[in-house]
């Protein structure tokens, strides 16, 4: 409830709006606070086609992790959308004003992995049919 989330000792409550998809971090902060290892992050309408999700390890080799996405100088933001041939569609969430924004070279977010170890602390999927996306 509104009254629960209130009560919650978290200062970035007062920069989310009610009825906003932002409220969710209160969740992963609860989640973290109550000693979460993974958080698993799904939309309400969005069910997986198999109980198997595989989790990287948060250090890698590069065959592990073949291709990755970056941190550019322009942005700490990635639209992984961009990268499959779809820069005006991102995920529900990404700072609109970061959309057009790519690489100093012209590339998007995502190349071949050169690095010796390489930490996926953030895993994303990809959604199949229906996804929750936005778009220009």
């Amino acid at each position: 409830s509104i009254q629960q989330q209130n009560s919650l000792d978290f200062r970035i409550l007062r920069y989310l709006p009610y009825g906003s998809y932002a409220r969710k971090n209160l969740g992963y902060l609860l989640a973290i606070q109550c000693g979460a290892q993974i958080i698993f992050e799904s939309d309400d309408d969005n069910l997986l086609e198999k109980n198997d999700i595989y989790l990287l390890p948060k250090i890698l080799q590069p065959e592990q992790l073949p291709w990755i996405a970056f941190h550019r100088q322009r942005s700490p933001f990635i639209n992984i959308y961009g990268s499959f041939g779809h820069p005006n569609i991102w995920p529900r969430g990404f700072p609109i004003d970061e959309i057009r924004n790519v690489t100093e070279d012209g590339w998007h977010s995502v190349r071949q992995n050169q690095q010796n170890t390489t930490r996926a602390y953030i895993q994303q999927y990809l959604a199949d049919l229906d996804p929750d996306v936005d778009a220009i």
